[in-house]
């Protein structure tokens, strides 16, 4: 009797044994396979880093405008618009935006502001200028409300 008792705890042991390593099998291959998962869902095509989203457009604070003395005895009446992020709010004037584009516009000949691509060309030297003076992460872009030349 003892002899057939035996042979039924070790096939219950064998059993157990079998499920743990069943078990442990099932957990390696699940975190492999979620590993993969991953690594080609999440990662960017090109193998760099996700760029981080662009800031949301928040405020667009609009300056008075201002008057310049441009070469040869013009001038030019230019307004500006500083298009913010959220981080930027209503009360926040912008002095460095026209600071900026004091020292950008004036002196400069009729000739130069009236090709297109100078224009913007400068347009975008005042955007990068705004952006120093206020930060990078408020400032998104800079427009021309008006701009005459006379």
């Amino acid at each position: 009797m003892a002899d057939t008792e035996a042979p039924a705890d070790e096939k219950a042991g064998k059993a157990k044994g079998g499920k743990k390593k069943l078990i442990i099998v099932a957990v390696v291959l699940l975190l492999v396979v979620g590993g993969a998962a991953k690594f080609l869902l999440f990662k960017p095509a090109d193998g760099k880093p996700a760029a981080a989203p662009p800031p949301e457009k928040g405020v667009v604070v609009k300056m008075d405008p201002i008057y310049l003395n441009l070469a040869e005895g013009r001038f030019l009446k230019l307004g500006i618009a500083i298009q913010g992020s959220k981080t930027l709010t209503a009360e926040e004037k912008g002095e460095e935006a026209l600071d900026a584009a004091i020292k950008i516009f004036s002196g400069k000949t009729v000739k130069e502001l009236s090709d297109s691509k100078e224009r913007d060309d400068l347009q975008e030297e005042l955007v990068k200028a705004v952006q120093k003076g206020m930060g990078k992460e408020k400032v998104l872009d800079v427009y021309f409300t008006e701009f005459v030349m006379q």
